[in-house]
């Protein structure tokens, strides 16, 4: 689904993203090469291109839907010019060697990625594209993203694909048509903490049509072309969450999730819908739902209005695709799933993990695959530490819909660090009255049959601690994971945490 554009940051991000294809510059940034040179570009028929968050101080990733026809010419290098305000949070930000973006070729027109290839991080400073799939650096054929910080401390981002980054010398412009989307993960960057209009600006730099590479000054120079646009840093008016967070399939399987956008406007939310963050390859399609009985009740794919201090429910289904590199099968890449809830007049659904982003895996056989549900006291999804003896308790259930597998670590999480709050777990299957099987601990190990429900109690003690936590569902809250004996996550859920001391 393609809307309107926001900004043109992902434009430049995309040029050397698409690092074993030729490159593009679409009709957003061309402008007057320097030297008076005409630039032999053909535009794209269409340009999505949206941050993840507009909010003041959010983290925020980006994501990218464009164009590119055979016969354009290839992109050597973009730099892009971040403004003061932002932060710039590493490439380190989920480790090194961490996914941290994605892109992917749609050929046959239909929305479905085709080709997927991930970014990876390096290092705080230096990530890549991993174009060969063998998670190791290549410098001298694959496209890598460098942070670069100006005199005048304005954040700047050099992206540089050899040889255009389809890493062939022999060629200067496009071997084929296709769609393409692009994008970085939230986290990247945090936007600037005050409302406001900043200003993001990009050079791109094609190749030299005499060697394909930047410019070996004996024939044809690069053409140097200049952008900007203006990005508006507003306070979220619509959010958004989804159900389970985790799911764990075999291939062949659709993945299925409840949705929800919730318009904090005071004005309609026009055109409401759901789509892929960043690239993967899997079909992604959405329903929306009467919330009294889930069931469908509109056509699917076709984005919904929503008035103001409402919510529209949604069935998201994500099926995944086989890839094949040859003979062999490309493993899915498993990890955090980030959708965009768009409206066209009002602003993009910020990014919140383990609220409305899910763990997704994919693989050739069935796998253990939990649906955790937490029943905390009072029924309002706000878990409540008693303000007097400082303590409370929720219960959990936890259905096993896929194979029995090995060992579950069960394990509640607070998603801030509060240093005195201190949680704890007991099993509870099969007791009467709810009763620990043994004395709650800091995480429960159990097995999961298949079809099998456990259910399990945990319990949080506040102690001395006199700091409140003010309710902020977003933010604050427990999580309840379920992690096999190699650490991957086979199901999660989480509630909002609230507590103000009596002292």
């Amino acid at each position: 689904m393609f809307r309107t554009i926001r900004t043109l940051t992902i434009t430049l991000f995309a040029a050397v993203s698409l690092s074993s294809c030729s490159e593009i510059v679409g009709e957003l940034i061309l402008g007057t090469p320097l030297g008076g040179l005409a630039a032999p570009f053909l535009a794209p028929l269409v340009y999505l291109v949206l941050f993840t968050s507009y909010a003041p101080g959010a983290d925020t990733g980006y994501s990218l839907r464009t164009e590119m026809t055979f016969g354009q010419r290839e992109i050597y290098s973009a730099d892009i010019t971040i403004p003061d305000g932002y932060t710039f949070n590493g490439f380190d930000k989920y480790g090194v060697g961490a996914r941290i973006g994605a892109y992917g070729f749609d050929f046959a027109g239909d929305d479905s990625i085709e080709r997927y290839l991930p970014i990876y991080g390096l290092s705080h400073s230096l990530s890549y594209v991993d174009s060969n799939l063998n998670n190791t650096y290549e410098q001298d054929i694959e496209p890598k993203i460098e942070y670069i910080m100006s005199p005048g401390s304005t954040i700047w981002m050099r992206i540089t694909a050899p040889y255009g980054g389809d890493a062939n010398q022999t060629t200067a412009t496009a071997q084929f048509s296709s769609k393409i989307a692009a994008g970085f993960r939230t986290g990247i960057l945090t936007n600037p903490v005050m409302t406001g209009t900043h200003v993001v600006s990009g050079v791109i730099t094609s190749i030299d049509p005499d060697n394909d590479n930047e410019d070996d000054n004996t024939g044809g120079a690069p053409i140097v072309l200049n952008a900007m646009t203006n990005v508006a840093i507003r306070n979220d008016t619509v959010f958004s969450s989804v159900l389970p967070l985790t799911r764990n399939l075999d291939f062949g399987t659709t993945s299925t999730h409840f949705a929800s956008i919730f318009n904090n406007g005071s004005t309609t939310a026009m055109n409401c819908g759901i789509s892929l963050s960043l690239p993967l390859p899997a079909h992604l399609s959405y329903t929306p739902t009467d919330p009294a009985t889930n069931l469908p009740n509109g056509p699917a794919d076709t984005p919904v209005n929503i008035p103001p201090g409402m919510s529209q429910s949604f069935v998201i289904g994500l099926t995944a695709q086989k890839e094949f590199l040859g003979a062999n099968q490309r493993p899915f890449p498993d990890g955090e799933v980030e959708f965009l809830y768009q409206c066209d007049n009002l602003v993009t659904a910020s990014t919140f993990p383990g609220i409305n982003t899910l763990g997704l895996s994919y693989a050739n056989t069935a796998q253990t695959d939990i649906i955790p549900i937490i029943a905390e006291p009072s029924g309002t999804g706000i878990f409540t530490i008693d303000p007097n003896s400082r303590t409370a308790a929720f219960a959990a259930a936890a259905v096993n819909i896929g194979a029995a597998g090995p060992q579950i670590i069960v394990k509640p999480r607070q998603s801030m660090p509060y240093d005195m709050l201190n949680l704890s777990i007991c099993d509870t299957t099969g007791q009467a009255g709810g009763a620990c099987i043994d004395p709650p601990t800091a995480m429960v190990t159990t097995a999961f049959g298949a079809n099998e429900t456990r259910t399990f109690t945990v319990f949080a003690l506040a102690g001395e601690m006199q700091t409140p936590i003010m309710l902020d569902a977003l933010k604050s809250r427990i999580f309840l994971d379920f992690n096999d004996d190699q650490d991957k996550l086979r199901g999660s859920s989480s509630v909002a945490l609230k507590y103000e001391p009596a002292f």
